[in-house]
């Protein structure tokens, strides 16, 4: 019998005060460059969910040594040194491990195999798998999926890459960079969630390393009388080769993680503190308060932590093509609102965990929303009472996440296989029942 867990409306929450855990995306971005770092370095704040637990066995693997001490990571590293397995990586569920340790394998002179558990699999690996054999790198396998093999070093310094489908395939080659004989330039047109690229680099800054971004034009489209109209810019991005030195980083809290508690005090009308987070923080899934704001809610900025209070919720468009996770918080958030909402920018949901625009369309259905899905871009008219539901989470932290919150309002919501969310968040369900 499948597990499912029922969710059981509550009060509107009045100043509940919670916590939650480390940024997954900063963890492993600072595992990585701490694990090809000279010293060795202190990882406080740190996540520990299953893509961190892949990202740190797969590092282990290559030949750092991480540890815990006290509640902190103590990561020695290699100083740049990448050293063949001798078995397969196993990166589990995690894209961003399989991505970023593809483009690390490339350091090593051997080969190197990675490969996850069966969702994984479907993923996209593909345009990476190109860049890194543009860069004289050996690749063996399907090449757009796992399992992938491959054997470096890294040949050349100077490659295109199509990141358009996600911006971890350009953080990935960003982080080996440090530690390729001749540095890297890579060179791009559109970047999918491009704010993660920018944390890539504010990370890896905060490790020795340094990467400068250049524009430059490269199509220009004129009117008739010859005026420009419009441009297309490429985006070059230069890596040295200095290799990262050790430090002590402390990681923030993750606000993916806290926008669905920021959802609970918007849909039950009540009030929510996430402890430690911050609107100026690096992560782009701030922008989640942004959306909340323009739903009705108010958004404080607390010497403690940001607090939100939920208002009358009005339908909104909002643009996540550059934060794609938001998708799913968002969409539940606007069954309970006035209006209807779209989400545009919704492309790269169809190779997340989950089709997740299908999943979306598939449960908001269910919970009585009229639900229309175009190519980049999602419609939903809220319904008038939310109905019951069984929901379906298809091995998706998220989709798990976002409609529990639901039930926190609306009643007989059930959340079939609730333990996905250990991919991210292992202690959500402890986390809500603080609401109460």
């Amino acid at each position: 019998m499948t597990d499912a867990r029922r969710i059981e409306p509550i009060s509107p929450p009045r100043d509940a005060s919670v916590s939650v855990p480390g940024s997954r995306s900063i963890t492993n971005r600072a595992l990585v460059c701490a694990a090809l770092a000279t010293g060795t370095s202190r990882l406080r704040g740190w996540l520990d969910a299953d893509d961190t637990i892949a990202m740190r066995e797969g590092l282990v693997a290559l030949g750092a040594t991480i540890r815990d001490e006290g509640g902190d990571l103590v990561v020695e590293g290699t100083a740049g040194r990448v050293f063949p397995p001798r078995a397969p990586i196993d990166c589990r569920l995690s894209g961003s491990t399989i991505r970023f340790l593809s483009a690390v394998a490339a350091l090593a002179d051997g080969w190197v195999t990675l490969d996850g558990q069966p969702p994984l699999r479907k993923r996209p690996l593909g345009s990476l798998s190109q860049t890194l054999q543009t860069l004289g790198v050996k690749v063996k396998g399907a090449g757009d999926h796992a399992p992938i093999t491959i054997c470096g070093p890294m040949l050349e310094r100077q490659a295109t890459l199509d990141a358009s489908v996600s911006g971890q395939f350009l953080s990935g080659l960003l982080l080996a960079g440090p530690c390729a004989k001749d540095g890297l330039r890579i060179d791009v047109g559109v970047v999918a969630s491009e704010p993660f690229v920018e944390m890539t680099r504010r990370v890896m800054e905060m490790f020795g390393a340094r990467t400068t971004k250049l524009w430059a034009k490269v199509h220009e489209v004129a009117d008739t009388s010859g005026f420009a109209v419009g441009s297309t810019y490429r985006a070059s991005y230069l890596v040295s080769a200095s290799g990262y030195t050790a430090a002590e980083y402390e990681i923030e809290p993750d606000l993916m993680s806290a926008s669905y508690l920021f959802a609970a005090a918007a849909i039950t009308g009540g009030s929510v503190l996430v402890r430690g987070t911050r609107r100026d923080s690096m992560q782009g899934d701030v922008a989640v308060l942004v959306a909340l704001e323009e739903m009705g809610c108010t958004v404080e900025q607390r010497v403690d932590g940001i607090h939100v209070t939920g208002g009358a919720l009005h339908g909104i468009t909002f643009d996540v093509a550059s934060l794609p996770d938001m998708a799913p918080t968002l969409a539940v958030v606007a069954c309970f609102a006035t209006g209807p909402t779209t989400i545009t920018g919704t492309r790269t949901l169809r190779v997340k965990e989950s089709d997740r625009a299908a999943a979306l369309e598939v449960e908001l259905t269910k919970l009585g929303a009229r639900v229309t899905v175009a190519e980049d871009e999602i419609t939903i008219e809220p319904p008038g009472v939310v109905h019951p539901a069984r929901i379906e989470t298809y091995d998706d932290h998220r989709i798990a996440m976002a409609f529990s919150v639901a039930g926190l309002r609306a009643s007989g919501i059930e959340i079939i296989d609730p333990g996905c969310v250990a991919k991210t968040f292992p202690e959500f369900y402890d986390v809500l029942e603080q609401l109460v």
